[in-house]
C-alpha cells in the first residue's frame, strides 16, 4: 500500500507515501527554493532524483479534501560520526502551500474549539518530525545494502523557503541500490542495525541560515543546530583536461571507498552513499598513488533571482558577456557537483587541477560544493587563488546542519557538535 493515513483532522489528512506519485513530483518540480532576500532558483532533474533514492525516499504528505498542499521527503541512510554507525532520517524536499488555511466556523465558542483542535492537529505533525519509525517507517522496511560504485540510495534539505505559483514551499535544500563502497559492507550495516536495535536514531536538515520559517519549523520539532557550511566554487573559462586525471574503474572503487573512509574518519554525518555516483569518480595520481579525488554529479539550476549589486551583475550582465556568460546562465546555470573530495596532505594545491580536469571530461565550466566552514578542507579551498572568478563573487549565506537525536548518549551526541560535518553534495542536486 503506496498510501497510509497517519492523521486526519476536518478536512485535511497527513499520509505516508512510499514512493513519489506523479502529484507530489509535479509538486516539487514547480517548487521554487531558496528564502526570501536570498538566491531563489528551480531544480531542473527532480525526477530524476527522486528515482535515485529508490526505496530510501518516501514522503509525509499534506492533503485537503484529497488534493495534495504540502509534502516533506525522508531519507534513510547510514550515517557515521567519528567511524560509529547510526541509522538516520534525512529531511528534504519540504514543500506547503501558503494558501493553505484550517478552515474555522462561525461564533466565538466553535472557533475558541477549532483552533484548539487545530493546534493540536499542528502538534501531532511536529511530533511526526521527532519520531523516525511513525515518519519513514522502520529501517529495516528499507534496501540500504548495496555493492561498491552501483547508484541509487537515499539523500536532500530544509534549506529554503519557496514558493509554489502563489503558494509558499521549503526545501527540507535519482534507480538501483545505493552507491556506497565500503559503507554498505554487512559489518557497516550491521553497526548501524545494532545501534537501531538500542533506540538509536538521528534525524537531520540542511536549513538557510536567513530562513526563518523553515529555522522555526526544526525548532518546534525539537531538533538543535549543530554545524554550519558555505558554497565554494570553482570555474574555468575553458577547462583543460590532465593526463595526471582518470576516471576509476568500477572495480576500483571499493578501494577508494576505503581512502574515503579513512579521510572522513573524523567527521560527523558522513555517508559515502552517492560517492560513486554514475561511476564518475575521478581521481589525480602521482607516481601510480591517487592523491587527490572527486565525485561529479552534474546538476542544472534555473536561477529566478539573486539579491544585491552582484547579483544584478550576474542576472543582467555576466549573461551578456561572451566569456562569463559560459560561467552563469540564469535560465540554464548547467554545474558540476563536487561530491566526496578527497586530497592527501601535502597536495592541496593539486586540487585546483583536478577540478579543472573534471569540468574539462564532463563538458562544464563551473563546479560548486559544500563544506563545513570550520573544517581544514574549507579552509585550503577558501584561501586557494586558483578556484576561479566565480568564487571570487560568490557571496553566499552559510547552511546549517539541525540534528535531533533519539537514544544517544550526551558522550556520542557531543561529538556531533565537535566534528566537522560532511554534507553531501547529492543532496544539493
Amino acid at each position: 500500500m503506496d498510501h497510509e493515513r497517519l492523521l486526519d483532522y476536518m478536512k485535511l489528512e497527513v499520509r505516508k507515501v512510499r514512493k513519489a506519485d506523479e502529484d507530489i513530483i509535479d509538486l516539487l518540480k514547480s517548487t521554487v527554493l531558496g528564502s526570501e532576500g536570498g538566491m531563489r532558483y528551480t531544480m531542473m532533474n527532480t525526477p530524476e532524483r527522486i528515482s535515485t533514492y529508490g526505496d530510501g525516499l518516501s514522503f509525509l504528505a499534506l492533503y485537503k479534501r484529497n488534493s495534495l498542499k504540502g509534502v516533506i521527503g525522508l531519507c534513510r541512510r547510514i550515517i557515521s560520526n567519528r567511524g560509529i554507525k547510526y541509522p538516520s532520517t534525512y529531511l528534504r524536499y519540504l514543500a506547503v502551500q501558503s494558501a493553505l488555511q484550517v478552515e474555522r466556523a462561525p461564533g466565538r465558542r466553535r472557533q475558541e474549539r477549532n483552533t484548539l483542535a487545530a493546534d493540536s492537529f499542528k502538534q501531532k505533525i511536529i511530533s511526526l518530525f521527532r519520531d523516525p519509525l511513525k515518519a519513514a517507517g522502520d529501517f529495516k522496511e528499507f534496501d540500504i545494502t548495496g555493492g561498491a560504485g552501483s547508484t541509487g540510495g537515499v539523500a536532500g534539505s530544509v534549506a529554503a523557503g519557496a514558493t509554489q505559483n502563489s503558494a509558499t514551499t521549503g526545501d527540507a535544500s535519482a534507480s538501483g541500490a545505493m552507491s556506497s563502497g565500503v559503507m554498505s559492507s554487512g559489518a557497516n550495516t550491521a553497526g548501524a542495525m545494532a545501534a537501531e536495535s538500542a533506540g538509536k536514531h538521528v534525524m537531520y536538515a540542511y536549513v538557510e541560515s536567513r530562513n526563518e520559517r523553515s529555522r522555526n519549523l526544526v525548532n518546534q520539532s525539537g531538533y538543535e543546530y549543530i554545524r554550519s557550511f558555505l558554497t565554494v566554487a570553482f570555474s574555468r573559462f575553458d577547462p583543460k583536461r590532465n593526463p595526471s586525471v582518470s576516471r576509476l574503474t568500477p572495480e576500483e572503487e571499493p578501494a577508494m571507498a576505503a581512502l574515503l573512509d579513512e579521510f572522513y574518519s573524523g567527521y560527523c554525518f558522513y555517508t559515502n552513499e552517492f560517492s560513486f555516483h554514475d561511476h564518475k569518480y575521478y581521481v589525480l595520481r602521482r607516481n601510480g598513488e591517487i592523491v587527490a579525488g572527486v565525485g561529479a554529479i552534474p546538476a542544472q539550476y534555473r536561477v529566478v533571482n539573486v539579491p544585491g549589486l552582484w547579483g544584478w551583475v550576474m542576472m543582467k550582465l555576466l549573461p551578456r558577456t561572451p566569456l562569463y556568460r559560459r560561467l552563469f546562465k540564469p535560465d540554464e546555470f548547467r554545474y558540476i557537483i563536487l561530491n566526496a573530495i578527497y586530497c592527501k596532505k601535502g597536495s592541496e594545491d593539486l586540487l585546483p587541477d583536478l577540478f579543472e580536469a573534471v569540468c574539462a571530461e564532463e563538458g562544464y565550466h563551473t563546479a560548486l560544493t559544500w563544506l563545513d566552514d570550520h573544517s581544514w578542507l574549507y579552509d585550503t579551498l577558501r584561501t586557494n587563488r586558483r578556484m576561479g572568478a566565480l568564487n571570487r563573487m560568490l557571496n553566499a549565506k552559510p547552511g546549517l546542519v539541525y540534528a535531533l537525536f533519539s537514544g544517544l548518549t550526551p558522550d556520542e551526541t557531543e561529538k556531533f557538535y565537535d566534528s566537522p560535518a560532511y554534507i553531501s553534495g547529492f543532496d544539493f542536486s
